[in-house]
């Protein structure tokens, strides 16, 4: 029977350079897993969960964003200010 490998405890900064590392280089996840001693399963979830929160943060600025317009344009007249 195979020896199990023992559970390796890396830091956020590690996994975001391993993400960066993997996108940036034309390495693939399962070279780039092997150099790092990790399992292709943890760089591919790190890499998934680091898109999903660009894309939440993404969409957040970009609310801000169109929020801060508005409000700019109600502050300078160009939008009807509503009754309260």
């Amino acid at each position: 029977m195979p020896e199990l490998k023992s559970r390796k405890s890396v830091d956020e900064h590690f996994k975001l350079a391993a993400v960066q590392r993997l996108q940036a280089s034309g390495m693939s996840a399962k070279e780039l897993a092997k150099e790092l001693d990790v399992s292709i399963w943890s760089l591919r979830k790190w890499s998934r969960g680091l898109r999903i929160i660009g894309r939440y943060c993404d969409r957040a600025n970009s609310r801000a964003s169109r929020r801060s317009r508005h409000l700019g344009q109600k502050s300078k007249g160009l939008l009807p200010m509503k009754r309260q």
